[in-house]
């Protein structure tokens, strides 16, 4: 049981690290292309970022749950 959880957890935070650092990718592409600026820009990129995050955490750590 340990190992699962070990398992489980390891899975959710590299699905977060993976998925943040893509998200922040698309976020300062995106909105490099509509040509924002500023504090919009920035909360453009943060949105993509934590969103791409949570996305990517929850798929691996599901994965991780049914093959474990």
């Amino acid at each position: 049981m340990e190992n699962s959880f070990t398992a489980i957890g390891s899975s959710v935070v590299v699905g977060s690290c993976l998925g943040g650092i893509y998200g922040f990718y698309d976020g300062v592409r995106q909105s490099g292309l509509s040509g924002m600026h500023g504090k919009l820009r920035r909360t453009q990129i943060l949105n993509h970022t934590l969103k791409s995050g949570a996305k990517m955490s929850n798929a691996l750590g599901s994965i991780v749950v049914i093959y474990r």
